[in-house]
């Protein structure tokens, strides 16, 4: 986030991008691998709530980081 803050104009919103991007990956990942319907989607949203968290909170520091 660091190097977005100083080399973009609006790092929160490419950060977003590329976080969502990632997440919307790793919640869809489970899926193509062999294992029962439970524990894909439950591996699917346990993925999804990490990456929301951390899109989240690295963007609300970013953004008081700022001044």
């Amino acid at each position: 986030m660091h190097v977005l803050i100083v080399s973009t104009p609006r790092a929160s919103n490419f950060f977003g991008w590329i976080g969502m991007l990632a997440t919307i990956a790793a919640t869809l990942w489970p899926f193509t691998v062999a294992a029962t319907t439970a524990s894909k989607i439950g591996s699917a949203a346990i993925y999804f709530t990490i990456g929301i968290a951390i899109v989240s909170l690295l963007t609300g520091v970013a953004a008081s980081a700022r001044t």
